[in-house]
């Protein structure tokens, strides 16, 4: 009887080797330039739901290169990643096997192959565009709204494609009746007639229209659109509720992309189990059916990309709040993402409702030990706080975007202590760009920043600026120029995956977002900002040869004088340098 229970277990261990399904390489880009002779990229995979596998596989141009065990799990997902180091230009075919089992009795389902092509020494021909061979080693990322076209007057065309690599377009809004996407604004989305549009019918006009132009244009920009947002997240909750509701939703935004020529779908439902607005519509099971929702639309995007061979991207806007993560499934939702958008701003604002309510910054760097808030939010809610809370909660360093504001946000009633920071308020200012309490960078630049009654502090250790008014007893909280070039170091430093930001039409003359591409550049090249004398340092000899060059202008241009490049050379860039010096 124990030679018969022997013999049993064995052929019931060796039966129970079955097949796994088979894993998905994740979309990734399908071309790289070399760089100081080399390139570095990851590779990952995804098996969204059924037989797992003990162990994983990968081979390059049909040769064994990796191979390392799993945990199985099964049905629950699996998936692995790995970073590919390639030093000589071709084309590389990368297949990942899904495997059971030892020698003889291996068992392993394949990937279909996806082919990486490496060109040499920043290869991309000649585009008359300027845009197939521009190359991001950073995402910089950036919304554009649906309603710029109105007051704002910010059409697709002002878009400075060539700072940018992805448009989230926002928003789509959810149809209750039916559970799928629908379109925000029609008439802003596909209907206002431009020059060269057409009236016939099935003829695609609006924003849509427009950014298909702006991609031919330049063709390394992908567009994503965005879904629900602040106004818009009433009924994520329905959607992602069951399995039929996410399948009708999912393969809605499928359709939707496809017909309308985007490249990817970006979730930004505000918020999972609770928070948003009042009337969202939430659950205590947001958390896990958040996460089902974000695997079924891959699932569904990665087979429409086996039909037309296209790849499509999945990201989320999510939380940078140490309070509102704790309702989603961080560990479990990164796999099926292309990026996680950490919307690291609104941090602070004149909500109401506080205790001992004070002024605070809308998006600091760091944590500011003079802080008074009441630990979590005084520890946590900063940019920095934000990025190390996904890093340690498992999300690979380059799928993280940190996101920038490039508006402010004010406060009124505030008493003249601290010179208005951390100060007692009473609510929201009966001024704005567009909303009451809220200013673009560039209204913020041009009327009120040192000027009428405003004068600008910065916070050495937030790394951040504010400006106070003691007449009017307005405080504004916002990033310029110096603090978004803070920022994107400590991107480039923390090697995360790039930036974000919102929105196109705050920063209409580009002062912020020529910041981002500044630094971005400046950090790819052998140059040193700031090293003007070429002498691989920054010092007080930086400073005496700018200023030099301000008192004494030349024909000759100083090479990275323009530190802030906003196209001038002036006293702003003599501050930024000796701040750089001194901090």
């Amino acid at each position: 009887m124990r030679y018969l229970l022997i013999i049993l277990s064995f052929v019931t261990l060796y039966f129970s080797q079955e097949m796994p399904d088979e894993p998905v390489i994740s979309w990734m880009p399908t071309e790289y330039n070399l760089i100081d002779e080399s390139i570095t990229f990851v590779l990952s995979w995804n098996m969204w739901w059924g037989e797992n596998g003990d162990h994983w596989k990968l081979y390059e141009n049909s040769n064994n290169i990796y191979e390392t065990s799993l945990i199985s799990d099964s049905p629950n997902p699996q998936n692995g990643e790995i970073s590919i180091t390639l030093y000589s230009e071709g084309d590389y075919e990368y297949v990942v096997y899904l495997c059971n089992g030892i020698e003889e009795n291996e068992i392993c389902n394949q990937s279909n192959p996806v082919i990486i092509t490496i060109n040499a020494n920043n290869g991309g021909g000649d585009d008359d565009s300027g845009g197939s061979d521009i190359y991001f080693d950073k995402n910089v990322i950036g919304y554009y709204t649906s309603w710029s076209i109105y007051a704002r007057n910010y059409e697709v065309s002002d878009i400075p494609a060539e700072k940018i690599n992805v448009i989230n377009y926002a928003f789509a809004n959810i149809n209750p009746n039916s559970g799928t996407i629908s379109l925000g604004d029609p008439y802003a989305d596909i209907d206002k007639f431009y020059p060269g549009d057409c009236w016939d019918e099935g003829c695609l006009r609006g924003n849509f229209n427009q950014l298909q132009i702006l991609k031919q244009n330049h063709p390394h920009l992908r567009t994503l659109i965005s879904v629900g947002g602040w106004t818009w997240s009433t009924y994520f909750s329905d959607i992602a509720m069951t399995e039929e509701s996410r399948e009708i939703f999912a393969q809605s935004c499928v359709d939707f992309i496809v017909e309308y020529g985007f490249d990817g779908i970006d979730i930004d439902w505000e918020y999972p189990v609770e928070g948003g607005l009042d009337g969202n519509h939430n659950s205590p099971l947001d958390k896990q059916n958040f996460t089902l929702l974000l695997q079924k639309i891959r699932e569904l995007l990665d087979l429409q990309s086996s039909i037309d061979e296209n790849q499509y991207l999945l990201t989320v806007a999510t939380t940078a709040s140490s309070i509102y993560v704790e309702n989603i499934e961080v560990d479990l939702i990164h796999p099926y993402l292309d990026w996680i958008n950490l919307m690291s701003y609104d941090l602070h604002g004149p909500w109401g409702g506080e205790s001992n309510a004070v002024t605070n910054f809308n998006s600091s760097l760091y944590a500011i030990d003079e802080d008074p808030s009441p630990y979590p939010i005084n520890e946590d809610f900063n940019l920095d706080a934000s990025v190390q809370l996904y890093i340690q909660l498992g999300v690979p360093r380059e799928k993280l975007n940190a996101g920038l504001a490039f508006y402010g946000r004010g406060f009124t009633g505030v008493l003249n202590e601290n010179n208005g920071l951390f100060a007692p308020y009473t609510g929201v200012p009966e001024i704005g760009t567009w909303e009451n309490g809220v200013f673009d960078y560039w209204d913020l630049y041009n009327n009120y920043i040192n000027m009428n009654g405003y004068i600008s502090y910065w916070h050495p250790q937030g790394k951040v600026p504010w400006i106070y008014n003691p007449s009017t007893q307005i405080m504004i909280s916002y990033d310029d120029e110096e603090s978004i070039a803070e920022k994107v170091s400590y991107i480039i430093e923390e090697d995360i995956g790039g930036v974000m930001f919102w929105e196109f039409s705050c920063d209409k003359f580009s002062n912020l977002l020529n910041t981002v591409d500044y630094i971005f550049n400046q950090d790819s090249s052998d140059n040193i900002i700031g090293d003007l004398n070429n002498d691989q340092s920054v010092n007080v000899l930086d400073v005496v040869i700018l200023v030099e060059y301000i008192l004494s202008p030349s024909t000759i241009e100083l090479d990275g004088a323009d530190i802030n490049d906003d196209g001038d050379v002036n006293v702003l860039d003599v501050i930024i340098l000796v701040n750089w010096i001194l901090e």
